[in-house]
């Protein structure tokens, strides 16, 4: 187990989450595409018991397309997004992946809402 901690541009919302991601996604979705002004979003699941996240957060909530209800946290002062919660997963609290300090040892992103990728948000041939 390890323990990772992150915080959001400005440094003024910090967070320590104290166990292994559950499982991480790239999610195309229209929201995701938004919060991150790219063409998906790569985050990380944690059990929300071992999250714990400090400074000013504030939360736009939402429904997905499915019908499950999303809170979006962001910091407070600089907007940097922080984490997500949906009610399709109970329980867990997604970590942006840019926000972390340390990335090492975490679980392969699998995608999700693919169908929605851009068609400019390709991987390039190596």
């Amino acid at each position: 187990m390890m323990e990772r901690t992150g915080h959001c541009l400005c440094e003024a919302t910090h967070y320590t989450v104290t166990t292994d991601a559950k499982f991480g996604i790239r999610c195309y979705c229209g929201d995701c595409r938004r919060l991150s002004g790219a063409g998906s979003v790569a985050q990380f699941a944690f059990p929300a018991a071992t999250v714990t996240i400090e400074g000013p957060l504030k939360h736009h909530f939402g429904t997905a397309d499915s019908g499950n209800a999303l809170n979006f946290g962001f910091c407070g002062d600089c907007g940097s997004p922080i984490m997500k919660t949906t009610t399709r997963a109970e329980g867990l609290i997604f970590i942006y992946a840019g926000s972390m300090e340390n990335t090492d040892g975490l679980p392969p992103l699998r995608p999700v809402f693919e169908e929605q990728r851009p068609p400019w948000d390709v991987p390039l041939a190596t």
